[in-house]
């Protein structure tokens, strides 16, 4: 399956790729896990039982049935791999993107593609151009509900929100 998403921020593309090309990159871990939330919400709305449930949220006085529910949750294991920045013609610049997804049920298992910063303007272009095998039959969902086209379109507005 191939996706492609893009959002416009308010920043000149130089201040977006200096930011991105700052290491390390772990300040975009949690925009992953906002991202993939977002899409397992969207697949248990559409009624797929491949999806996990929400994490059982623990607190003091919480009932032994909920504790051991909370024990028992698996939590994905979200690794991102950012390249290093390339200029490309027309005055773009790539960010080679590897995100893998370790987990028993999950969207996808691994997503690649290139992050390009494009300029327009005053203002950049952010896009995600990546590859993935979903675990589900995305045909199923229609074209404009994809659980994984939404993680992406996530994704790329948590970016934009963090560097505008």
């Amino acid at each position: 399956m191939h996706v492609a998403e893009q959002v416009s921020v308010e920043r000149p593309p130089d201040a977006v790729v200096a930011l991105l090309a700052q290491r390390p990159a772990t300040w975009l871990q949690p925009f992953l896990l906002l991202a993939w939330n977002e899409g397992e919400a969207s697949l248990r709305r559409l009624g797929h039982v491949s999806a996990p449930a929400a994490p059982a949220l623990v607190t003091a006085g919480s009932p032994p049935a909920m504790a051991a529910a909370a024990a028992n949750h698996t939590k994905s294991d979200h690794q991102l791999r950012l390249g290093e920045p390339e200029c490309r013609p027309g005055g773009s610049t790539a960010f080679g993107v590897v995100w893998t997804v370790d987990a028993p049920k999950v969207l996808f298992r691994r997503l690649r593609g290139d992050l390009v910063v494009e300029p327009f303007g005053d203002s950049a272009v952010l896009g995600l151009r990546a590859k993935c095998v979903p675990e589900g039959d995305p045909g199923s969902l229609g074209t404009a509900q994809r659980p994984v086209e939404l993680v992406v379109r996530s994704l790329l507005g948590h970016i934009r929100t963090a560097l505008e």
